[in-house]
């Protein structure tokens, strides 16, 4: 039996969570799983808040994730995952994008861009990597693909082959930019994080 599993993808507007979401649901159900999926978009426009939620198993009646129900937390930026932490199990685990974008509030003075965000983080969980994705994506020439390379990290923490991580890259990406998702993918697949 397939047990049922939580993903949480969040970020702010114009990171790809949407794209990852897809990529994640397409790349389980072309493994064989149950998925069912929702996002939510704020000012996303705006640097808003966006999330994205996937439960996967044998049979998922909802996508909803209740606080304390997530398995995963993949965050593409530092504050949005503080948004996000309380819907995660304890000791679940968290991949980060060590990347800050400060909301409006914080742009225009009304508020401080948390300094303490990875001592909030170890009280929920020992399980959480902050990845450092500059030089990589200026290595591979854009870094807009940060979400396919944060994807290819995630990969190995789950039962998903790599063809079918592929297919669901290539089903999800334009044509014009598959090749650079792809080859920020594999470079992220080659980063393998111990959490267990």
């Amino acid at each position: 039996m397939k047990q049922v599993k939580s993903i949480i993808v969040c970020g702010v507007g114009g990171q790809g969570n949407v794209l990852a979401t897809d990529i994640i649901s397409y790349a389980l159900f072309l493994s064989d799983f149950d998925v069912k999926k929702c996002e939510i978009h704020g000012m996303s426009q705006r640097q808003g808040s966006v999330v994205g939620y996937v439960k996967f198993g044998e049979k998922v009646y909802s996508p909803t994730v209740a606080e304390g129900e997530a398995d995963f937390l993949i965050s593409f930026e530092k504050l949005e995952t503080l948004r996000y932490v309380n819907m995660l199990k304890d000791n679940g685990v968290v991949i980060i994008q060590d990347i800050e974008i400060p909301p409006i509030t914080v742009l225009f003075g009304g508020q401080k861009y948390p300094e303490n965000i990875q001592e909030i983080l170890s009280q929920r969980t020992k399980n959480f990597k902050l990845i450092n994705t500059g030089e990589v994506l200026k290595n591979i020439g854009n870094p807009k693909v940060s979400n396919t390379y944060m994807l290819g990290i995630f990969s190995n923490l789950i039962d998903i082959s790599e063809e079918n991580w592929l297919k669901a890259i290539e089903k999800n990406v334009k044509p014009s930019y598959l090749d650079i998702n792809i080859k920020a993918f594999k470079l992220g697949r080659e980063l393998r994080l111990d959490f267990f």
